[in-house]
């Protein structure tokens, strides 16, 4: 791990304490549910070197090489904030630090429901783009970089498909599990100007899925406020190799639970313009581009999320500004705001 990266990973790794009022203990108890999941790429060995790694960035004592390399991939992409594999529609209890997210885990089974894999026929180069989750009445919402993969603008911001290409969403797509469950898009829909979303049509629902209930409104803070970014992050060339391994276990575009913090608002660049993004903390890749991040203490979704700088903060759309997106007007009516 270069210097440059160790500081990022160390101001993040500080930054989760202090949000969380977590200690050492926290951090132990984490990394042990970490070695029990299937897989795990943590052992008794690494735990060992993570916690001192851990207590040396807390304390502010110097790490050595070994210490330096369990930082990102080990205490924080597995321990603080993990990647959970979704498993029929659910997911295994986690550590107390996110006791929180195990009270509300039957109550997630439905908007973990709504989440699917974007997958496109016809493509020179890819066979799946990103997530998209059911937003509204034979509607789904994803990035808008993810549906130009596929489909092109024409009039007023509204999509088509591309010539010879089309896509469908499988809301499955778990790890060990061959089940699918598709929706089909009908190759309509529309892009926003300034922000990265858009939202697609399908063809219709099928029994068992439903639209997640999308904030109407913004809540007066963020603060501790836990978010629980479902999608299907995916294998990032411009991301560290061995930490993507640790992290995801070498399995990727498979659906995922990943939990974290929201932080505040934060003016980005998007698409040549400055917008006020919702900034979070979850583990993502970039196959995690149009998912749902869910507030666990209201079982709302905030945001879409769509993309973020490597070790600071991930950015995902406020569902209260999609409203006000002009292209959208034709479908706000049908989509599910509370």
């Amino acid at each position: 791990m270069s210097d440059k990266t160790f500081e990022r990973a160390s101001r993040q790794l500080n930054s989760i304490v202090a949000a969380g009022g977590l200690s050492l203990g926290d951090v132990e108890a984490s990394l042990t549910a970490a070695m029990r999941r299937r897989g795990s790429r943590v052992t008794e060995a690494t735990k060992i070197v993570a916690l001192e790694a851990a207590d040396r960035v807390m304390t502010n004592r110097p790490l050595t090489a070994e210490h330096k390399a369990v930082v990102e991939g080990i205490v924080i992409g597995n321990g603080l904030r993990p990647a959970i594999d979704i498993e029929n529609d659910t997911f295994d209890p986690l550590p107390a630090i996110w006791d929180d997210v195990n009270a509300a885990r039957s109550k997630m089974t439905p908007l973990i429901r709504s989440v699917g894999r974007l997958n496109v026929a016809g493509h020179p180069k890819i066979s799946f783009a990103g997530t998209a989750f059911v937003c509204g009445r034979d509607l789904l919402l994803t990035n808008r970089h993810v549906a130009e993969e596929f489909m092109t603008e024409t009039a007023s911001s509204q999509l088509r498909f591309k010539l010879g290409m089309s896509a469908e969403v499988d809301t499955k797509e778990e790890v060990d599990s061959s089940d699918t469950l598709l929706l089909k898009c009908t190759g309509h829909g529309a892009v926003s100007t300034e922000w990265d979303v858009a939202v697609l049509q399908i063809e219709g629902l099928p029994a068992g899925i439903q639209a997640v209930p999308l904030s109407s409104a913004s809540p007066t803070s963020f603060k501790d406020r836990t978010a629980a970014t479902v999608g299907y992050p995916g294998f990032d060339e411009a991301e560290n190799l061995i930490e993507q391994m640790l992290i995801f276990r070498s399995v990727f575009n498979k659906k995922r639970l990943l939990p974290g913090k929201f932080t505040d608002i934060f003016a980005v660049q998007s698409y040549g313009r400055s917008v006020n993004a919702l900034a979070h903390d979850c583990t993502t890749l970039g196959g995690s581009s149009g998912s749902i991040v869910i507030d666990v203490g209201t079982l709302k979704v905030f945001g879409v999320h769509f993309g973020g700088e490597s070790g600071v903060r991930n950015y995902c759309v406020p569902s209260w500004k999609l409203p006000e997106i002009p292209a959208f007007a034709g479908f706000k009516n049908q989509m599910s705001f509370v």
